[in-house]
């Protein structure tokens, strides 16, 4: 593909993607939640960064055909494989049953997952304010935290989840999806797309116009 853009009009800018999924023999189906496909992805990721080229990756396809414990599992190892690749950007959020159906409600499921992975990947930061020994000097021992003004500063900055439940007692299994709906619904009645900035669309403009 690479090739035969630059071959029909050489300097157009392109995005480098690759889908190189296993065929189940005993199924015939295309996998999209295969590990082999993830691990080939994030090689074509590798790839794309060698030859300095932007890479299109995927992120929570399943195989499954409802939001089930499958659908879970498979979403979040994909999206676990993608953020530690060198994908610049992702697609098939919400797509199920092997690239033959789109799920709503599986698309505002992976949402919480990203936003675990977003929070993951920042990594771990080590500096004064974060390792705090002056806090564990003050607290000292048989002490507790949880009313330090440090514990105020900072407590907010760990990831909560917005539909997974953390509940101690009486956990209600249906809990979730009823948070699922709940955001769907929203989404659905106030979503507004967000508008572009007149400087980004004139320089779309200009690359349309130049490499049409």
């Amino acid at each position: 593909g690479v090739c035969i853009t630059q071959a029909v009009n050489e300097g157009a800018p392109l995005v480098y993607g690759s889908m190189p999924t296993v065929f189940d023999m005993q199924t015939t189906i295309g996998s999209y939640a295969a590990p082999e496909f993830h691990l080939a992805i994030a090689a074509a990721s590798e790839m794309a960064d060698y030859y300095g080229l932007p890479f299109f990756g995927t992120a929570s396809c399943s195989d499954a055909k409802t939001v089930d414990p499958q659908a879970m599992a498979e979403v979040t190892m994909e999206l676990f494989s993608t953020s530690l690749s060198k994908a610049n950007i992702v697609h098939d959020i919400g797509v199920m049953d092997h690239c033959n159906s789109v799920s709503p409600a599986m698309a505002v499921l992976a949402n919480e997952v990203i936003n675990q992975m977003k929070n993951y990947c920042k990594g771990v930061e080590v500096n004064e304010e974060t390792l705090a020994l002056d806090v564990i000097q003050d607290v000292g021992f048989g002490g507790h935290y949880l009313q330090h003004t440090h514990t105020f500063s900072n407590f907010k900055e760990i990831w909560y989840p917005e539909l997974f439940g953390r509940k101690m007692e009486n956990p209600d299994e249906s809990e979730i999806m009823t948070n699922v709906v709940k955001k769907i619904e929203n989404i659905l009645e106030n979503h507004t797309i967000p508008e572009l900035d007149s400087d980004i669309l004139e320089k779309l403009a200009k690359w349309e116009e130049k490499y049409k």
